[in-house]
């Protein structure tokens, strides 16, 4: 999981909240700002997205957008403080979504309040939360309340509308789980320079033949193997790929030894 995968966590996120409404003069302002926000949140301009946000809060205080952004952004960052400060308002604006409450338990458990946390995942499981936008952490959150079985239950639930890649990796998580956390599924702040890296080479036979040829194919070869990692560099000519993992993966990587695995 990587920073694409943050993205659709945070166009979920902002996806589950409704437009703002203003009924001062300053409406067109307001709408041009987010359109702003929305643009840079795709390019990846999140210090950009940050300071308009903050302009858009002088005009419209409660504005789901900008809370959005400045809270998530505060939360990749690992500043918990400030995250929770904004976070909280959109509990109270939309308490019935789901993710607003995930990511302040989020928050407290960077803080270490995992009482706390986990009240935040009993309250978006209640059944008067809308729907989610994420099934994947829909089920994460189930496993963290309720229990592995809960969650291996509410996977084969969706296995239908998962994708091959996140139903294996979802599995894995679910089984190497300890009670640790929703964190400790993958942190969403977790930058892939810090995981140990390794460099596959995809025998001809299995590229040309389509098999394997692409990162997706590459995460899911491996996902089939029990092992969750993330592909974070291609060269099509040599067909290789840089892939890395996190470190309850990392022996089980290495023992298998597959498609001419090497350390870099």
């Amino acid at each position: 999981m990587n920073k694409i995968t943050n993205l659709f966590l945070l166009t979920a996120f902002l996806y589950s909240c409704t437009e703002s409404k203003s009924t001062t003069e300053n409406v067109q302002i307001i709408k041009s700002l987010e359109n702003k926000i929305d643009s840079l949140g795709m390019a990846f301009e999140t210090e950009s997205a940050v300071q308009l946000s903050d302009s858009l809060l002088n005009y419209d205080p409660n504005n789901y957008i900008a809370l959005g952004t400045i809270g998530i952004n505060a939360f990749n960052n690992r500043d918990a403080v400030t995250a929770i400060k904004y976070l909280s308002k959109l509990v109270k604006i939309k308490p019935e979504s789901p993710m607003h409450k995930v990511f302040l338990g989020l928050c407290h458990e960077q803080l270490m309040e995992n009482d706390l946390a986990l009240k935040y995942y009993q309250q978006a499981l209640e059944p008067d939360s809308i729907e989610w936008p994420a099934n994947f952490m829909k089920i994460r959150v189930k496993t963290v309340v309720h229990g592995k079985e809960a969650g291996f239950q509410e996977l084969q639930l969706y296995k239908e509308s998962l994708n091959p890649i996140d139903y294996h990796q979802l599995n894995n998580d679910i089984k190497n789980y300890n009670e640790d956390g929703l964190n400790s599924f993958y942190p969403p702040w977790f930058d892939s320079t810090e995981r140990t890296k390794f460099l596959v080479t995809i025998p001809d036979e299995l590229y040309n033949s389509g098999q394997i040829n692409s990162m997706e194919k590459v995460e899911l070869v491996f996902a089939k193997l029990g092992v969750n990692i993330s592909c974070i560099h291609t060269n099509s000519q040599s067909k290789d790929y840089k892939i890395s993992t996190t470190d309850k993966y990392l022996d089980k990587l290495i023992a298998t030894d597959t498609l001419n695995l090497k350390k870099l």
